[in-house]
């Protein structure tokens, strides 16, 4: 667990951080005029990864209201999703999206190639 102030928040949400930067941005649905969002920062400090928690809202639903928070630790882990993608009628084509060069595992294809294998071998199962 790490503590996080409102001020600590704000600035890792606007990328005005110094102390640390948000490398994977989830939103979580709404409530009322409110939207929720989670996510997770490395802290430059410890090198580790925090999920955080904040909504926005205001007129143009820009304005951060993070509460003070303790932050459980987080790590990146590969994960496998299949779900539906459409071609062209009559193509046979298989579509294979490959990490994106921003994404925590993407120097490492050593570890995609064991958790395709992983899923392959689950899904026979």
């Amino acid at each position: 667990m790490r503590h996080f102030t409102e001020s600590q928040i704000t600035d890792l949400v606007y990328d005005e951080s110094e102390e640390g930067e948000i490398v994977h941005r989830e939103f979580n649905g709404t409530f009322r005029l409110y939207l929720l969002y989670s996510g997770v920062v490395r802290m430059y400090d410890d090198g580790l990864y925090y999920k955080i928690e904040w909504v926005e809202s205001g007129e143009d639903l820009n304005e951060v209201e993070p509460e003070e928070q303790d932050a459980p630790e987080v790590e990146p882990v590969g994960e496998v999703v299949i779900r539906s993608a459409f071609i062209p009628k009559g193509e046979t084509k298989r579509v294979l999206v490959t990490p994106s060069d921003n994404d925590l595992l993407y120097d490492k294809p050593t570890e995609w190639g064991h958790l395709l294998e992983a899923a392959m071998q689950e899904a026979a199962s």
